[in-house]
């Protein structure tokens, strides 16, 4: 029996002295399984927007998604609460472990009036042109542009997010203050690429007309998705950002 401890050693020295399975394999099996879901989740959409052309979509079935998805929103609310509280906690009841003092004694939050700060004006911009996107299609005009501009802004948002946890001076290792910024922050990350998608697959439908000021249920949905991550950003950078401070 090989001791778990060695093995970790041993494979970080890139030897092969330790058996294949005390092996991790953990990004790589992300990667497959993310485009995995992202596969099924275009699927998804492809099904229900051929159903919604033949016509099969009445006022009943309209009304049964608009429930299911606010049904859904309301559990991401949920999630988010919990993380919040979590912070909240630990900042308010700081104990011996943490130095009594918050951040945790050793660990430098990030400024929030540098990449923080630049990222919040990206992505309450992207918000304002997904807006004016919707009241565009609304009144039947040209509403593609401004939805690439937000498509943009998000893309944007992303990579100076990653930027921001490139430089960072702690870790998701670093006391509970780094795990849960990394897991608030980064589930948001989650959540602002999966609304990147949404917007992508509804501007597809745009430019090919499948989008009208009477039928966009879909990019209505994903318009206000994209106002619930603007509001949870907002919170993230008054809750992690300033008030981690």
């Amino acid at each position: 029996m090989w001791d778990n401890q060695i093995c970790i050693e041993v494979y970080l020295n890139n030897t092969d002295l330790c058996p294949v399975s005390s092996k991790s394999w953990g990004f790589e099996s992300f990667i497959i399984y993310f485009f995995i879901l992202i596969w099924f989740l275009f699927q998804w959409f492809e099904n229900i927007k051929f159903e919604s052309l033949e016509g099969y979509h009445t006022e009943k079935v309209n009304t049964d998604y608009r429930l299911g998805f606010m049904l859904f929103l309301a559990s991401e609310i949920m999630f988010f609460f919990s993380i919040f509280w979590a912070f909240l906690h630990f900042s308010l009841t700081s104990t011996m472990d943490f130095g009594y003092i918050w951040p945790p004694q050793g660990i430098e939050s990030i400024y929030y009036m540098n990449l923080p700060f630049f990222n919040t004006v990206v992505l309450v911009s992207s918000g304002i042109f997904v807006t004016w996107s919707h009241s565009l299609l609304k009144k039947e005009k040209n509403s593609e542009i401004p939805l690439l501009w937000t498509i943009i802004l998000a893309i944007i948002f992303l990579i100076f997010q990653l930027t921001e946890y490139m430089i960072a001076r702690f870790n998701i290792n670093d006391s509970v203050f780094g795990s849960i910024f990394y897991f608030g922050t980064g589930f948001h990350g989650f959540h602002v690429m999966l609304g990147t998608l949404a917007l992508i697959y509804n501007y597809e439908k745009l430019k090919k007309g499948e989008l009208s000021s009477r039928m966009h249920q879909s990019f209505l949905f994903a318009i206000i998705y994209w106002h619930f991550v603007d509001v949870i950003w907002l919170l993230l950078f008054i809750v992690f950002y300033i008030w981690g401070q």
